[in-house]
C-alpha cells in the first residue's frame, strides 16, 4: 500500500502493466505522452484512495480527463 501526501497519476497499458508515473500539480494537472491505443490512468491520492479511468489515446489529439477522488 502506498501512502502519499500528494496525488500521483500512473499510466497503465492495455494489459494493466505500469508504464509511467507523474505527480499531479497543485492545480490538478498531469500529462503523459502516450502512443495511440487504450490506456488506464490511475490516480492515487492520500489515504490510499485510488480511481482508475479508461482513456483512448489518438494521434495528434489531447485527451482531457476529469477525475474526482
Amino acid at each position: 500500500e502506498l501512502d502519499v501526501c500528494f496525488p500521483i497519476s500512473r499510466l497503465l497499458d492495455e494489459s494493466g502493466e505500469f508504464t509511467g508515473e507523474v505527480v499531479v500539480s497543485d492545480e490538478g494537472v498531469f500529462r503523459f505522452f502516450a502512443a495511440p491505443g487504450s490506456w488506464t490512468v490511475r490516480i492515487i491520492a492520500g489515504g490510499g484512495v485510488t480511481k482508475d479511468v479508461q482513456v483512448e489515446a489518438k494521434l495528434g489529439e489531447v485527451a482531457q480527463l476529469e477525475v474526482a477522488v
